[in-house]
C-alpha cells in the first residue's frame, strides 16, 4: 500500500497553552533576540512537560535536548510558511483546543499535510485512504476499530447518520460517517449503488495524528477517573433517599452528586436508610419513618455542607 514500515509517534500531551508562557506564532516571528529567547524558553518548557512531566516517562536529558533540537528545527521551517489560514487552522487545533499537541514538531507536520490537502481542492480522492482497520493493521496499533470510533464519535469528529432501507420494507438502517471537523482526517467514501449511505476512509498519512489525538481523549479520561477516584468520598456506602424540592440543586443533579461521592441512592425509606434528605414540602409520614429507623436527617442546609452544590 506504500505506508508499510512507519511507526506511529503517539503524543499524550494535555497540557493547556495558558500554562505555557512564550509560544510564538512561527508566521508572527520578528527574529528579534527577545522572541529567540522566548522561543527557546517554550520548546525547553514543552518538552520538559511532554517528556519528564507527563505518562511518557522519557525524561532522560539525551531524549530532552535530541527533542528541543528537533523543535527548534521545525520552528525554524515553520517561520518560512506561506499560507497564514493553514498555519492558524492548525495551531487552532493543536494549541487552542483541550486537547493539546502545541509543539512545534507537531505544527509544522500538520501545516505541511494540511497545506498539501489544500492545494489538492476538490481532487481530495487523489490523496491515499484506507479502512481504519487496515491501517491500524499496518500499523501495529495496538488500539481497535471499534474504540477509535467510539473515540471518535464521543468527541465530535464521527456521527451515526440514517436513510430508509432500499428494499422498500421501511426499515431504518444507520452507518457512521465523519464530521466536518472528522474530515481533517478522512473522506466518506459513497457507498456502491447508494445516494446516501457512506463508509469513513481515512488519510494514511495524518493517520498517526489521528491515533495520537484519540490517546489524547483516552488520557485526559484517565486522568479525570484518577482525579475522581482520588476525591474523598465522606457517603461511600451510606444509602440515601431524597424527598422533596431544593433551591440550590435539582433532584437529578443531587443523586448524581451522592454517586460522585460513593453514596448508594434509595427510592424509599427502610431500615437500610442511612441519611434521609428533605427539601420543601410536607414530609410529616416519611419523617417520622426515617426518625423510627435511626435514620440521619438532613435539610438542605446539612446537604449543601457536605455534598456542596454544582457551580453555575
Amino acid at each position: 500500500m506504500g505506508y508499510k514500515n512507519k511507526s506511529v509517534i503517539i503524543g499524550m500531551m494535555l497540557f493547556p497553552l495558558s500554562a505555557m508562557a512564550g509560544f510564538i506564532h512561527p508566521m508572527d516571528f520578528d527574529g528579534s533576540e527577545a522572541q529567540k529567547q522566548e522561543v527557546i524558553q517554550y520548546i525547553k518548557d514543552r518538552v520538559q512537560q511532554d517528556y519528564c512531566d507527563s505518562q511518557l516517562d522519557m525524561c532522560q536529558p539525551a531524549m530532552l535536548r535530541m527533542m528541543e533540537d528537533q523543535n527548534l528545527s521545525s520552528f525554524k521551517k515553520a517561520i518560512k510558511a506561506t499560507d497564514r489560514k493553514v498555519m492558524d487552522r492548525v495551531i487552532s487545533d493543536y494549541c487552542n483546543s483541550p486537547v493539546d499537541m502545541c509543539n512545534y514538531d507537531n505544527i509544522l507536520m500538520m501545516y505541511n499535510e494540511n497545506l498539501k490537502a489544500s492545494k489538492k481542492g476538490v481532487n481530495l480522492v487523489t490523496i491515499k485512504t484506507a479502512t481504519l482497520t487496515a491501517l491500524l493493521d499496518e500499523y501495529s496499533c495496538s488500539l481497535d476499530a471499534n474504540s477509535i470510533m467510539r473515540v471518535m464519535m464521543k468527541y465530535g469528529l464521527a456521527e451515526d447518520a440514517e436513510y430508509i432501507s432500499t428494499t422498500g420494507s421501511g426499515e431504518v438502517k444507520r452507518f457512521r460517517r465523519l464530521t466536518d471537523e472528522g474530515l481533517n482526517y478522512g473522506i466518506n467514501e459513497a457507498s456502491s449503488g447508494h445516494d446516501i449511505k457512506t463508509s469513513p476512509r481515512f488519510y494514511i498519512d495524518t493517520f498517526p495524528a489521528l491515533v495520537s489525538l484519540v490517546v489524547s481523549y483516552l488520557q485526559k479520561e484517565s486522568d479525570d477517573m484518577q482525579l475522581q477516584a482520588s476525591k474523598p468520598k465522606p457517603l461511600a456506602g451510606k444509602y440515601i433517599a431524597v424527598f422533596g424540592s431544593f433551591t440550590l440543586i435539582g433532584r437529578n443533579e443531587l443523586r448524581s452528586r451522592i454517586e460522585e461521592l460513593g453514596g448508594l441512592n434509595a427510592g424509599s425509606i427502610s431500615p437500610k436508610t442511612d441519611i434521609v434528605i428533605f427539601g420543601d414540602g410536607d414530609h410529616k409520614e416519611r419523617y417520622l419513618k426515617a426518625k423510627g429507623y435511626n435514620a440521619e436527617i438532613w435539610d438542605e442546609v446539612r446537604m449543601v455542607e457536605v455534598i456542596g452544590v454544582p457551580s453555575r
